[in-house]
């Protein structure tokens, strides 16, 4: 019975000690996250671009959400990217963050890299680039809010459960936001709010 009631006794020691420990190792992470420095590879992405026959064929752009890397470029969302091209469509799958020469995290990911990707590929002899669809969902849904409400050469966008607004990053601190526009947050951005502005 007292080895019992003594092993409770360390245990409501030892437990109460590993909370604060880890508690005190989050703080350090979340108050050491260094928020001013933009992230490495800030600006640029990774695409992969699929061309049916035809001349002329307008752009469809896929933006994935917060599994990161290029899910419209997987074997998973193949049945779809060839229906659209079978449509008549192109399809440009967009890699933004966490892939090999982009951000590693969702975080700051520059509107600018991702529009200058999309205005490239619309260059292609095959494209017409006067016409340029977004489609994304959840983080890729909020990203694709954004580019058609600061962008005037995006025609149409389809959001997949989006978000009404720029929400954080997502990193260990999330204090910063999620999309930045020419190196500056864009925490005021409210995305279909803008969009219905046009």
């Amino acid at each position: 019975m007292t080895k019992a009631i003594s092993l409770l006794k360390w245990a409501g020691i030892i437990f109460p000690t590993l909370v604060v420990l880890a508690l005190s190792f989050y703080a350090y992470l979340v108050f050491s996250f260094d928020d001013q420095t933009l992230p490495e590879n800030h600006g640029k992405v990774n695409t992969e671009l699929f061309l049916g026959s035809g001349d002329n064929q307008p752009l469809i752009v896929g933006l994935g959400g917060s599994e990161g890397g290029n899910a419209w470029a997987s074997d998973f969302w193949k049945g779809q990217r060839d229906k659209f091209i079978a449509q008549g469509y192109s399809f440009l799958a967009v890699a933004y963050f966490g892939e090999q020469g982009t951000p590693q995290n969702l975080d700051r990911i520059a509107l600018e890299g991702v529009h200058k990707a999309i205005r490239e590929a619309a260059e292609n002899p095959k494209i017409n680039g006067e016409c340029v669809a977004l489609i994304g969902g959840s983080k890729g849904a909020e990203l694709a809010l954004l580019l058609g409400s600061k962008y005037s050469d995006i025609d149409a966008v389809v959001g997949i459960v989006p978000g009404n607004a720029v929400y954080p990053a997502l990193t260990i601190a999330m204090n910063t936001p999620s999309f930045t526009l020419n190196g500056e947050t864009c925490r005021s951005c409210q995305s279909p709010q803008a969009l219905h502005g046009r």
